[in-house]
């Protein structure tokens, strides 16, 4: 858990990015803010690069990945 950014403030920057920006929001409930430190971190960062992958080429998006 995170103790220094409550998750419903992340959630509702995550809602405000100007207009055409592609946002998400996912919750690891167990991680801490200082993810090295939590357990499991590597498929927090596959989960990342996999979003950064995805977002990066635009033209790979489906109806179903929107």
């Amino acid at each position: 858990m995170d103790d220094l950014v409550p998750a419903s403030l992340i959630e509702q920057a995550a809602e405000r990015g100007p207009e055409g920006t592609v946002t998400s929001y996912l919750e690891y409930p167990d991680a801490c803010h200082h993810l090295v430190h939590t357990p499991g971190w590597q498929q927090i960062n596959d989960d990342v690069l996999d979003w950064a992958t995805l977002y990066a080429a635009p033209d790979r998006l489906t109806g179903a990945d929107i």
